[in-house]
């Protein structure tokens, strides 16, 4: 299954005006998403227009849905510690940021 297959089974799927970054491809997994939420961050960069906000909202997202994933998929709780913990290092904490 797919990270949009799995994304499209929950009880509200993301609209389609907002399914142009979802990796489609990408095998579904909670690492998968977190990757996602990365690369998302990682599109931001230093712009501050609608670009950014977009990629903001993608990233959220995908560490929401990471997070159900452990949830659902009855994971260690220390995972979301994790996933929360990767995503922090990715926005770049403590870099002035």
């Amino acid at each position: 299954m797919t990270i949009a297959e799995w994304i499209s089974q929950r009880e509200r799927p993301v609209p389609d005006t907002f399914r142009f970054g979802l990796p489609a491809d990408a095998p579904a997994s909670r690492a998968a998403l977190v990757d996602a939420a990365e690369e998302a961050l990682s599109a931001c960069g230093d712009d501050d227009g609608r670009t950014a906000a977009y990629a903001l909202l993608a990233a959220d997202a995908y560490i929401t849905y990471a997070c159900l994933w452990a949830v659902l998929e009855d994971e260690d709780l220390g995972t979301l510690r994790d996933v929360t913990e990767r995503v922090v290092r990715a926005w770049g904490a403590g870099d002035g940021r």
